[in-house]
């Protein structure tokens, strides 16, 4: 029962996590033309690299 309460917290933290950097996101893109290194910068940090 812990182990099945301790993953649905998990859960619930990935969403809040992934509502946060959608947010962020959203921000970022300010930045595109009046700063495209940061920009570029943060789009790469962003990307997830899959082995």
């Amino acid at each position: 029962m812990a182990s099945r309460q301790a993953t649905q917290s998990i859960e619930g933290l990935m969403d809040e996590g992934d509502k946060a950097l959608e947010k962020l996101d959203r921000v970022m893109k300010r930045f595109k033309r009046s700063n495209s290194t940061f920009f570029n910068g943060y789009q790469a940090a962003r990307t997830i690299v899959d082995d």
